[in-house]
């Protein structure tokens, strides 16, 4: 019996979070071209892209609050019970987010934001307004 590549997408689970550590591991790098690659593959996978708009805010919320107690000297062991986070996240986020100063959180924040908040008005298609953001979160 041969597995067609139609087979293999029906039984892989739609890892969104997986997906987006891909992806914020891209941005983090500036890899503009690699995160929207990873976006657009997320969305042709099904993702709602409301959805991917929430998680990527998280995962950046994340980055700040792991940036911020990493600058107030905690170590990346005591973080995740301080903030209730998985250490895995913890360590995902301790390392995407040591790239980053906390005023380019906040910029990343406020473009995921812009995005949201265009997609919602009405102004653009939010498939394209998440591109334009990461794009400027990678310019940051």
């Amino acid at each position: 019996m041969e597995i067609t590549l139609a087979d293999a997408e029906a039984i892989v689970s739609r890892g969104s979070l997986a997906g987006v550590f891909d992806l914020t591991d891209a941005v983090a790098a500036r890899d503009g071209s690699q995160a929207v690659t990873l976006l657009r593959r997320l969305l042709q996978q099904g993702e709602a892209p409301y959805t991917l708009l929430g998680m990527l805010a998280g995962q950046y919320r994340n980055m700040l609050a792991v940036w911020d107690m990493r600058r107030r000297g905690f170590s990346q062991t005591e973080i995740p019970s301080a903030l209730g986070l998985h250490p895995y996240v913890v360590k995902k986020c301790w390392q995407a987010g040591g790239k980053y100063s906390g005023r380019q959180l906040l910029r990343a924040l406020e473009a995921l934001l812009d995005a949201e908040t265009s997609g919602k008005n009405g102004t653009g298609r939010i498939e394209a307004l998440l591109e334009v953001a990461l794009l400027r979160i990678c310019a940051l």
